[in-house]
């Protein structure tokens, strides 16, 4: 009776009166677990036939006439937030939550409507990025595969990172301790049964997750440790093989030591175009990040201080002493914020006389580049002669570009036809032009001068036919 009356409040909470409440009972849905297998569809029709169930009432007694059954009636408000209920319910269960009447307020299965609209909207990506795996940074690596699979959504609605995570048991916490619903499903979905075995979901995720895995890795070197479990299509057994590969004790103390000594390395020794102070700082800070990944992976990390020291080390120039003995000296604990003294630093080289200012030059196409450029877009083509074999294998809109864009020829066309034809036509006129402005200048500076060409100028005109310098002399 506990039972009947606890699943009826929880309807009753949600907009239904008692009689339609009691009907939902009578009709099967007798627990949360009940009411999270109801899908819409199924609740639009269980409301329709509460509120019109047709027939006649039973237990009506012999002498009286069958009473019509009228139904009960249920609001659209109760049966939204009935659908709301149910969707509430499966979070429930994909979160690894204790499914109890009590937990159907109001309150909590509106929370759930945008996790509900997302479900629904959502779609899965349609194309693999090509930059996931980074072979030089493997903690890094096996985030961004984590990350993708956070993109794609499983059986029961939850994101298919959570085949993958770590841990197979769910992770402890109230439901306020997660940012997203999306993230605590990745941390709490059940994967293994309470009887023992995978979950029929999980299962079809799996598979689901190995594909997402090869497509990934197929053409990689990696893509050997995925193969092993293709067979079975077990994407947890993919990822974990990778996981142990690359982010195993040994392979992690190895990436650690790498980190570490690529700090130890790298030094500053002053500010020049090649190797700016910000290049410097972003080197730590992508060692730092190394490291710190390493974390969840069984490394100790690097801690704040060790971060200042390994940074002042590396300067070796004696122009930032005065700013070393500074966070040196600071009784605040400067020395223990890598953020603060890099910035103390920057502020400080800012104010230094002759500081390299760090200049962004956009690359100069040359001339040759901008040919080659324009001969491969549209029907763009190199100017120049063309054999007949080669001009027969350009397209008609690149033969109607050459011709657009080629330089007329003189003469009356054709292959070296008429006169100035040819294909030095167009450079003979240029040159004729060019040797008549000579001759005039010639000829106004010798008039300038008050020279005597051997002409009259009064009345020979002063034109090329008659400058001895540009006529053809007779011989003797």
């Amino acid at each position: 009776m506990a039972a009947i009356a606890a699943m009826r409040s929880a309807l009753v909470r949600v907009g239904f009166s008692n009689e339609a409440a009691q009907a939902v009972y009578d009709d099967g849905i007798t627990s949360v677990a009940d009411l999270a297998y109801l899908k819409d569809s199924d609740i639009d029709g269980l409301c329709k036939s509460i509120r019109r169930p047709g027939g006649v009432i039973g237990g009506a007694p012999a002498n009286q006439a069958p009473q019509a059954d009228l139904g009960h009636k249920i609001s659209g408000t109760a049966e939204m937030n009935l659908k709301l209920a149910a969707s509430y319910a499966r979070h429930l269960t994909n979160t690894s939550r204790e499914l109890v009447p009590e937990a159907i307020t109001l309150d909590n299965i509106r929370s759930i409507r945008e996790l509900r609209d997302w479900q629904k909207e959502h779609s899965d990506p349609s194309t693999t990025p090509d930059d996931i795996i980074d072979t030089s940074d493997w903690p890094k690596t096996m985030q961004a595969i984590s990350r993708h699979l956070g993109q794609y959504i499983g059986n029961k609605g939850v994101p298919l990172a959570y085949v993958v995570r770590r841990e197979v048991g769910p992770k402890a916490g109230e439901p306020a301790a997660w940012m997203t619903k999306q993230k605590e499903m990745i941390d709490r979905a059940p994967i293994n049964q309470p009887g023992g075995g995978y979950t029929d979901a999980f299962k079809i995720d799996n598979a689901k997750v190995f594909e997402v895995i090869a497509d990934i890795t197929r053409n990689k070197a990696c893509w050997t440790f995925v193969k092993a479990a293709e067979a079975d299509s077990d994407g947890r057994r993919a990822y974990l093989a990778l996981y142990d590969q690359y982010l195993g004790p040994n392979r992690t103390s190895n990436s650690a030591s790498e980190a570490e000594n690529k700090l130890r390395d790298t030094v500053f020794k002053g500010q020049s175009k090649r190797f700016l102070f910000d290049k410097y700082i972003n080197i730590h800070v992508q060692c730092h990040q190394i490291l710190n990944d390493l974390v969840e992976h069984g490394h100790s990390g690097i801690d704040e201080g060790t971060k200042v020291r390994k940074f002042m080390d590396g300067i070796k120039t004696t122009q930032y002493e005065s700013i070393k003995a500074t966070i040196l000296a600071d009784p605040s604990g400067l020395g223990q914020d890598f953020s603060r003294v890099t910035t103390l630093y920057r502020d400080y080289i800012a104010r230094l006389p002759g500081t390299v200012p760090e200049v962004v030059v956009s690359p100069v196409e040359t001339e040759d580049e901008t040919r080659k450029r324009k001969a491969g877009a549209g029907g763009a083509v190199e100017i120049r002669y063309y054999k007949s074999a080669d001009y027969a294998k350009l397209t008609k809109e690149q033969k109607d570009y050459l011709r657009e864009h080629r330089p007329k020829r003189g003469g009356g066309g054709g292959r070296g036809g008429g006169r100035g034809g040819g294909r030095g036509g167009g450079q003979n006129k240029k040159l004729k032009k060019m040797m008549q402005k000579v001759a005039q200048a010639t000829v106004a500076a010798m008039h300038a001068e008050g020279q005597d060409d051997g002409t009259d100028d009064a009345t020979v005109p002063a034109d090329n036919r008659t400058n001895q310098h540009l006529t053809r002399q007779r011989r003797n």
